[in-house]
């Protein structure tokens, strides 16, 4: 920052004396025998700050996937001692076309300076709303100084986005445009995910019900342990009900899990798992995972089951639902568009298989078809 700020100054002050140098304010600062190394010095400033860019890029992926506002992806963690430090692959995939895309068609980067400022003060004008929403939820300030304060950033803020206002159409429309596209993405994704709850809400069975029928014998059961991922509140998953359909069976020890993520980075160990034996040898639990946490199911059972459920990990087969979705008759135009959208969403997300860290060998899916 202090840096920065002295660097402005300096250009201010130089265009105060010499006017003509608005042809290259910066690279005028030096004389002629410090440019190549100031070029260098630049250079390797707009490295820094891509990277830092890009590594922002792949954090907030990572917690938006966390958090369920977009579909699941890829995500590496870089390092044992940091769960911050994570890489992206789709994400970086998609910054490289973009940057091949705007380098190909703008050329140069005074035709993006619109773009630039756009962006700069859009983003600074957010921070400050976020900043005010922070103050009163987090740090339990009153509304009148969390007001004050970011009024003071808000009428600077306000000022500079008006002026860049009028470079909206010129090239200022980019950041817009990609910025209402995620949001959009993120919507859409919120907006299917609750549709798909509410209809397998509708469509499968209370827990209490399959007790009923597992008192009386009428399931025959087979040795072993199926884990059925499962979603909140007392349903049966439908993966179990398709099971039931189809093979006409269900295993000694049932474990209908529920994962969460809560929005915050870590959980306490103590409260990662609850437990409960609904008798019959059906199980309920619940995990829970920070979005900053690795969501490694088999290793948090394994760590936090307790000894009484006598529960074996290298014996448990994982059952999972693979739905695909159709479109109802009563759907309108933009109901079937972003329905599209969703669908499309979901067949390219992360298998559940990976993003949960169940082991390939041990997992079956059981398919359905879920109208919306």
């Amino acid at each position: 920052f202090p840096a920065l700020a002295l660097n402005y100054l300096g250009q201010a002050a130089l265009l105060m004396a010499d006017p003509s140098a608005i042809r290259s304010p910066f690279f005028l600062l030096a004389p002629p025998m410090l440019q190549l190394p100031l070029t260098i010095l630049a250079t390797c400033a707009a490295i820094i700050a891509s990277q830092a860019l890009i590594s922002g890029a792949f954090s907030m992926t990572a917690q938006a996937v966390q958090l369920g506002c977009m579909p699941r992806t890829q995500i590496l963690y870089t390092s044992e001692h940091s769960m911050g430090q994570v890489y992206v692959p789709a994400v970086n995939h998609l910054l490289a076309v973009a940057c091949v895309l705007l380098v190909v068609s703008f050329k140069t980067s005074a035709a993006l300076a619109g773009a630039y400022g756009i962006a700069i003060s859009v983003t600074m004008t957010i921070t400050s709303i976020l900043f005010f929403s922070a103050a009163r939820a987090v740090w339990g300030w009153s509304t009148l100084k969390a007001g004050l304060v970011t009024s003071l950033f808000l009428t600077f803020e306000a000022a500079f986005l008006a002026a860049n206002a009028l470079k909206i159409l010129p090239t200022g429309w980019l950041p817009l445009t990609i910025g209402g596209l995620v949001m959009c993405t993120m919507l859409t994704w919120l907006w299917g995910r609750k549709l798909l709850y509410a209809r397998i809400m509708e469509e499968s069975l209370p827990v209490a019900d399959l007790l009923k029928d597992l008192k009386k014998g009428k399931i025959h059961r087979v040795s072993g342990t199926a884990i059925y991922m499962s979603g909140k509140g007392a349903r049966v998953p439908t993966a179990l009900l398709h099971n039931l359909k189809h093979n006409q069976v269900l295993h000694e020890r049932v474990i209908l899990l529920h994962v969460m993520t809560l929005d915050q980075p870590h959980v306490n160990p103590d409260e990662v798992l609850d437990y409960q034996d609904l008798g019959d040898g059906l199980h309920r639990t619940t995990l829970r995972f920070g979005f900053a946490d690795t969501p490694d199911v088999p290793d948090a059972l394994k760590r936090r089951m307790p000894a009484n459920a006598r529960f074996q990990p290298g014996k448990a087969t994982y059952f999972l639902g693979r739905e695909t979705y159709g479109v109802g008759k009563k759907a309108t135009l933009l109901d079937r568009i972003r329905l599209s959208v969703f669908a499309a969403m979901a067949r390219n997300a992360s298998p559940a298989t990976a993003y949960f860290q169940l082991p390939p060998g041990r997992v079956v899916e059981l398919g359905a078809q879920i109208t919306l």
